[in-house]
């Protein structure tokens, strides 16, 4: 099978998450008032309290909608009680900046919804949901980045939901110790998130005035190609109404003179990912990887 790999790995993912019971219906919780006029709206985990915007706008940013450990598939968000606060954008996922540092967190699997405050908690009339996933040659960015707000198609009848997914080393690493350790993924972390936030819409949004039957995924550059692999992975069944592509695609020409993204087997994304980690020579562990600092990997 063909990964398209340019520092890690990409592939068409089959069969790795664990199935995901869907259905239109509202998540529950016990949210009697947020005693200030704020919206607030129940997820699977549990209530969350966002502001209003402009022309009726809610707006919930920094939603958990997944845990992560390293290297490893995304899990359900852990619950909580009460009233969680949504006001302010999650960390962005771990990225270099041009210092050679990084910034940016681990524990970044966040996403932001934008609705109207009408429609919050009601059924009899749900809108269309669009799905937007940023760029950022899938080593940058964030769902908070660029000009990329929600108000604008929220305002026209449409719920937006912008996400944030793992970059870089954390989101598409392939090594030999980890497919030792999960032959199935080979370094798809970070399409294996934007799956899970894809699922987590279509349980939840729902409970946010959307229609978990007419959910639009888009994308542009690193977003737009993730949204060609996520269009041919049979793990997006039944998830996705339409797709859009601003722009980039699934397939660049095999020249690197061209561009950085070029067809590579498994084999050779993983002789990358060594050589990235070169200073733990080629026999390291999946332990031995997870004890390195995020700076470390970055």
């Amino acid at each position: 099978m063909i990964i398209f790999s340019f520092f890690y790995s990409f592939i068409i993912i089959f069969g790795v998450l664990s199935k995901i019971t869907l259905a239109v219906k509202l998540q529950q919780c016990d949210i009697k008032s947020s005693g200030d006029g704020a919206p607030v709206a129940c997820t699977e985990s549990g209530a969350v309290k966002g502001y209003k915007g402009d022309n009726k706008i809610a707006i919930f940013k920094g939603i958990p909608y997944a845990s992560a450990q390293r290297w490893k598939e995304p899990q359900p968000a852990p619950k909580w009680k009460g009233i969680k606060i949504t006001t302010d954008f999650g960390s962005s996922c771990a990225q270099p900046t041009n210092n050679n540092g990084f910034y940016g967190s681990e524990d970044c699997l966040f996403l932001n919804v934008f609705t109207t405050i009408s429609s919050i908690g009601k059924t009899d009339k749900l809108s269309p949901v669009y799905i937007w996933i940023h760029g950022g040659a899938f080593t940058i960015g964030s769902a908070a980045s660029g000009p990329w707000s929600g108000e604008g198609l929220a305002s026209k009848g449409i719920v937006f939901v912008s996400i944030n997914y793992r970059l870089g080393p954390f989101g598409f690493l392939a090594h030999p110790a980890l497919s030792k350790e999960n032959p199935k993924i080979h370094g798809n972390y970070g399409l294996l998130d934007q799956i899970f936030a894809i699922k987590w819409v279509k349980n939840n949004i729902a409970n946010f005035g959307g229609d978990p039957e007419k959910i639009t995924v888009g994308g542009q550059s690193a977003g737009g190609m993730s949204i060609y692999y996520l269009a041919f992975s049979p793990l997006t069944k039944d998830l996705m109404k339409a797709v859009t592509i601003e722009s980039a695609g699934a397939f660049y020409p095999n020249d690197p003179k061209l561009c950085w993204v070029n067809p590579s087997s498994i084999q050779d994304a993983e002789k990358n990912g060594i050589a990235h980690l070169s200073f733990l020579g080629k026999d390291a562990t999946a332990s031995q990887l997870r004890a390195l600092t995020t700076e470390q990997i970055v």
